[in-house]
């Protein structure tokens, strides 16, 4: 089967060396989490000659170029670094607007070192469910959180993914702790002021 691959990856004060160096560590990444398939790279790595002035315009029209080629992808990978550049950052927000509903599978660098207590059967039913949504394990992990969030059932969740992408579950209860106390705290400002209102009625 052939799959096509797109690389975001900051570019911004690289030589070609260091840019076609993550080039080819990306793509032999994708190609050992498909060892069966043809991984075709899309070529979103243009040189921009020396004697070209890179301004904000041929930013511009180099980033509308590669989002166009995205549109072209089955898989998008976003190397390490990808979230401190502008580029990959507008790229990233599109593929998840508009490719991922699609089928398109994202993948950003951090996901592949997940600190995850599963079992590989355990991790392939996940995946399994998110293949089944639809959606990226990225973002259905994201999508369990954000209902946890709502429904109050964070421990069940926690035992089902282990562990937010980059965080363990102490450090993601501590964080989904965090917006409660938030929620709850903007919520008594908000009884507060209802009281004194009422008061003054």
């Amino acid at each position: 089967m052939n799959r096509t691959l797109f690389i975001s990856q900051p570019m911004s004060g690289l030589t070609h060396e260091e840019i076609m160096k993550t080039r080819t560590e990306a793509t032999q990444y994708i190609e050992s989490k498909y060892p069966d398939d043809n991984i075709i790279v899309l070529p979103s790595y243009q040189i921009v000659e020396p004697n070209v002035t890179y301004n904000a315009m041929s930013a511009v029209n180099l980033l509308g170029n590669a989002i166009s080629m995205m549109g072209g992808a089955n898989i998008v990978y976003f190397v390490p670094g990808w979230r401190d550049s502008k580029g990959c950052q507008i790229e990233n927000e599109v593929a998840r607007r508009w490719l991922e509903p699609t089928g398109v599978e994202l993948i950003e660098a951090g996901m592949e070192s997940i600190d995850i207590e599963l079992s590989d059967d355990e991790l392939n039913a996940l995946k399994a469910a998110a293949n089944k949504m639809g959606v990226s394990l990225n973002k259905y992990v994201e999508i369990k959180l954000q209902q946890s969030m709502q429904d109050g059932t964070f421990e069940k969740v926690a035992e089902e993914i282990k562990a937010f992408p980059g965080y363990t579950v102490e450090e993601t209860k501590a964080l989904i702790e965090g917006e409660r106390e938030m929620a709850d705290a903007h919520l008594e400002m908000l009884e507060a002021k209802e009281a004194k209102e009422k008061n003054k009625v």
